[in-house]
């Protein structure tokens, strides 16, 4: 399947109102979309006292902004009045460093949808998942898959695409969130050491 331009796929509403059915009483205040596109999830957000506002790199789509969310000093992020939440679902190849961001500007918390596979632990974002590990708040993946291609044809077969051949998730933290200091262990765990602890306990037999 080849690449849209700048990883533009459209977010139907359902899949942003199946998060607010279990979140949508947390998400609330000033909240950024940062790749907003057409302003799909931004929509699916509107109401509830929400404010939203929309960037996107691309300045076609009519956004509030049109920075590079990529960017840790991009003008989305330095927002008079703050952000609390970030909600998006972000090209995929750049979501490590735009999740990066919407952690370190978010007052309240963050928003992500991922491919699932995002949970795990390659090198490089390993560190950055096993540091948030225990402001993880929720983990929900979708089924049946999304359509991120609705209505569009195939010029392979003429057909209609069906749902997207990878599955996704929304991933949510929260910056005052902790299972450590409710005494509990982070539900989610990022193993990527399995190797090495097991030659460890190999030697100590």
């Amino acid at each position: 399947m080849t690449r849209r331009e700048l990883d533009h796929y459209p977010t139907e509403a359902a899949v942003t109102h199946a998060l607010l059915a279990r979140l949508g009483n947390e998400i609330n205040g000033r909240i950024l979309e940062p790749t907003a596109g057409a302003g799909q999830i931004a929509r699916a957000l509107a109401g509830n006292g929400r404010t939203i506002f929309t960037n996107d790199i691309d300045p076609n789509h009519g956004c509030d902004f049109a920075s590079d969310a990529t960017d840790p000093f991009a003008f989305c992020w330095g927002l008079y009045g703050g952000i609390d939440w970030v909600v998006t679902n972000p090209p995929f190849s750049l979501a490590e460093d735009i999740l990066a961001n919407a952690m370190s500007y978010a007052r309240v918390g963050v928003a992500f949808l991922l491919r699932l596979s995002y949970m795990e632990p390659v090198t490089t974002r390993a560190a950055w998942l096993n540091g948030y590990a225990d402001k993880m708040i929720y983990q929900g993946a979708l089924n049946p898959r999304p359509h991120f291609r609705k209505g569009e044809i195939n010029p392979k077969t003429g057909k209609k695409y069906g749902t997207d051949n990878v599955t996704v998730a929304w991933f949510v933290w929260r910056r005052d969130w902790s299972w450590a200091r409710l005494g509990i262990r982070p539900p989610f765990d990022f193993i990527d050491d399995w190797k090495e602890t097991a030659v460890v306990q190999e030697v100590s037999a």
